[in-house]
């Protein structure tokens, strides 16, 4: 049982440490100049140009 223990404690700090790596890495990207990998468009998206495409 207490193998069992120590072995659950392990994957779970594994699956903490990927999912604090995968955050670590969207944090780089966004604090990347490259707007590529950008989820949601800035503020200060220009929205005349589709007012008149309409």
């Amino acid at each position: 049982m207490l193998k069992f223990l120590r072995r659950l404690l392990a994957v779970v700090a594994a699956v903490a440490l990927l999912v604090a790596a995968f955050k670590s890495a969207l944090n780089w990207m966004a604090r990347n100049e490259d707007d590529d990998y950008e989820v949601f468009e800035d503020d200060e998206h220009d929205f005349s140009r589709h007012a008149s495409e309409k």
